[in-house]
C-alpha cells in the first residue's frame, strides 16, 4: 500500500495486486497432493480430492483481489484507517465471479474439512491450505513453506476462521449501508449491453 502523492485536501493510497506468487503458491499445494498418502485404511485414495481441485475455477487473480478488500475494509489495516475502500474490478464476466468467491470459498473449506476429517494424517494437506489461505488474508498465516509446520488442530481452526471471514464479506456486500457497486462503461452498444448484464447479475444477487 502506497500513499498517492499530489492529491489535495485528501490521503489517497492505491494497491497493485501482484497474484505471480499466489498462483505458483496455489500450483505447488495442487502438485504436492501427489506426495502425499495416496489411502487411508478405509480405501479413500487421493482422488476423493480431485473434484474440490477441479471444482477450483480459473481466476486467482480475483481471489487474490477479493482477500485485499477483506483486509483493507478492517478498521486500522495496514496501520492505517480507511473511509473508503474503491475496487477497479475487470470486465464483467471476472467481476461476477469475483462477487462469487466469498460462497464459493465458504463451501471449499467445507469440502476440505469433512474430507480431513475422513483422512487420517492429512494435517500437512490442511496446513498447506491454511498456509496458503493465510498468505492471501493476512491473517496470522504460518511462517516458513510447508504445511506440515502447521499442528492438525490448528490448521482447523484458521480454516474455520476463514471460512467465517468470507462468510462477512458476503453480508458486507450484501449491505447497502457500507457497500455500493458503480457500473462504468462507454457508449456503444456492446459495452451498454454488457452492463445491463452485470446489473441484471447483481439485482439477482441482491447487491444492488
Amino acid at each position: 500500500v502506497v500513499r498517492v502523492e499530489g492529491v489535495a485536501g485528501a490521503s489517497l493510497y492505491a494497491v497493485e495486486v501482484k497474484v505471480d506468487d499466489a498462483v505458483d503458491d496455489f500450483k505447488r499445494l495442487v502438485a504436492g497432493l501427489a506426495d502425499g498418502p495416496s489411502s487411508s485404511n478405509e480405501g479413500i485414495g487421493i482422488g476423493d480430492f480431485a473434484d474440490v481441485f477441479d471444482a477450483v475455477p480459473p481466476g486467482v487473480d480475483e481471489l487474490v483481489a477479493l482477500s485485499k478488500v477483506v483486509s483493507l475494509a478492517r478498521a486500522d489495516s495496514y496501520g492505517l484507517h480507511f473511509d473508503r475502500v474503491i475496487i477497479d474490478t475487470a470486465p464483467t464476466g471476472h467481476t461476477l465471479r469475483l462477487l462469487t468467491f466469498p460462497d464459493f470459498l465458504d463451501r471449499f473449506i467445507d469440502r476440505l474439512l469433512v474430507l480431513q476429517r475422513r483422512f487420517q494424517g492429512a494435517a500437512s494437506l490442511v496446513g498447506g491450505v491454511s498456509s496458503l489461505l493465510g498468505g492471501m488474508f493476512n491473517k496470522g498465516a504460518a511462517s516458513g513453506g510447508g504445511g506440515g509446520d502447521v499442528e492438525e488442530p490448528q490448521a482447523v481452526a484458521k480454516l474455520a476462521a476463514f471460512q467465517q471471514q468470507m462468510r462477512e464479506l458476503q453480508e458486507l456486500l450484501h449491505n447497502p449501508e457500507v457497500s455500493e457497486f458503480c457500473v462504468v462503461t462507454i457508449p456503444t452498444a456492446l459495452a451498454i449491453a454488457e452492463s445491463e448484464r452485470l446489473l441484471l447479475a447483481l439485482r439477482e444477487q441482491g447487491i444492488v
